[in-house]
């Protein structure tokens, strides 16, 4: 951080915490405040990074499994947060410590045979009582799932097509 910088943020920070205070903090121990000034926050953790199914990705069937990773792994106070929603709807968020975790209830619950969804993923930060308490990362950049509908049976079922009593027939 250049001299400039460094004056700058005393400045934004006397006006923001107020004069007094942040003055007398400063001038008994300057070297503490410029550190905290200087100091990352809870929340500068990077985003974990959405492995797969990949952006993008197109399905069926309900039955999929989300993945992330984050490296430097969850620590014992620490969850991740997912979130999936559908177009023009609310999300729904799961709070878990596997880095996978399967959506088919969560998408089956939008009641929607086709259409597009999005899930995104962050790390929160308990307290000692179990609660949320903030942010232990950025939340990820959200990734696009494409729901197709299911194409109709044929007179002759295909090995993909299902009757209509949840029987999969193959024909040889």
């Amino acid at each position: 951080m250049s001299r400039r910088s460094l004056i700058l943020a005393v400045i934004f920070m006397v006006a923001i915490a107020g004069a007094g205070y942040f003055l007398g903090a400063f001038l008994q121990a300057p070297g503490e405040v410029l550190a905290a000034i200087q100091a990352p926050t809870a929340h500068a953790q990077a985003a974990p990074m959405p492995i797969s199914p990949a952006n993008g990705s197109e399905f069926v069937d309900s039955d999929i499994m989300l993945a992330w990773s984050w490296a430097p792994g969850l620590a014992d106070n620490q969850l991740y947060a997912l979130r999936v929603w559908a177009e023009d709807r609310p999300h729904q968020e799961v709070w878990t410590e596997n880095s996978r975790v399967s959506v088919a209830e969560i998408i089956d619950s939008f009641s929607l045979a086709f259409g597009r969804f999005y899930w995104q993923v962050s790390v929160v930060n308990l307290s000692a009582e179990g609660r949320y308490r903030d942010m232990g990362s950025e939340w990820s950049d959200i990734a696009e799932l494409q729901r197709l509908r299911r194409p109709p049976c044929r007179r002759k079922p295909t090995p993909t097509c299902r009757i209509r009593l949840g029987i999969s027939m193959i024909w040889v």
